[in-house]
């Protein structure tokens, strides 16, 4: 049987490799070439350091300005309807003489005038869209 050729162990894969290297001594004008990784790290740590400048700036630019107190609206006062008003002017007693009293003077004759008008203004705003 033949011998069967073994593996190189790894000393002699490293003692292998050192020997092919060439050395520093031989080619002094060639140096080792130095790689620079962190250029990339640099340059987004600037740019982070800009972007939190500059929303520092706007931050204390806004403060700067005086803060503006807006008074509370007031609900507009609908000007007095006179049927209301009649409304208002009711008996407070809960006596059936009392009730009677304000039902007869209650005039609900032009309780839906309002509705009439909104009515018509429906029918001219349909007919004007056709």
């Amino acid at each position: 049987m033949q011998q069967e050729e073994q593996a190189p162990t790894p000393e002699e894969v490293e003692q292998h490799d050192l020997q092919d290297a060439p050395r520093n001594n031989e080619h002094p004008s060639e140096a080792p070439e130095e790689h620079h990784h962190g250029a990339g790290g640099i340059i987004g740590i600037i740019i982070l350091v800009l972007l939190i400048a500059l929303g520092g700036l706007y931050f204390w630019s806004m403060s700067d300005e005086a803060p503006v107190i807006e008074e509370p609206v007031q609900p507009a006062q609908p000007a007095p309807d006179p049927v209301v008003e009649e409304l208002m002017q009711m008996e407070r007693s809960d006596e059936l003489d009392a009730i009677e009293r304000d039902l007869f003077r209650t005039d609900l004759d032009a309780i839906d005038a309002d509705l009439d008008q909104l009515e018509m203004e429906l029918e001219a705003a349909l007919e004007a869209s056709m």
